[in-house]
């Protein structure tokens, strides 16, 4: 948490592995990024971690479930069925605790 401008998003991105470390004129990335003592390997670490921008819209008309499903519609390959979708939105929204919002 911090005031507009101090660098929340600039770090998340560096550590989500979205800023490249090329230099350029204006900027440079010093430094190592470790887990449990051994460095990252970036390529793993984006395939199984994410985070939500703080652009991105959720649809005040929709559901959580709603939502989700339109999610997974667009993100998941067409090799998963419906019906598989249906069940991975509703794991989602019961690992997150959000069944009883979810109406």
């Amino acid at each position: 948490m911090g005031p507009t401008g101090c660098g929340k998003s600039s770090l998340l991105n560096i550590l989500a592995s979205r800023v490249s470390n090329a230099q350029s004129s204006a900027t440079s990335l010093t430094g190592k990024i470790l887990l449990n003592g051994s460095p990252r390997d970036d390529s793993l670490f984006r395939r199984i971690s994410a985070y939500v921008l703080q652009d991105d819209r959720m649809y005040a008309h929709m559901t959580v479930h709603e939502t989700l499903l339109l999610s997974a519609h667009f993100y998941l390959p067409t090799s998963v069925t419906d019906a598989e979708k249906e069940v991975l939105v509703t794991q989602v929204i019961a690992e997150l605790g959000l069944t009883k919002v979810d109406s």
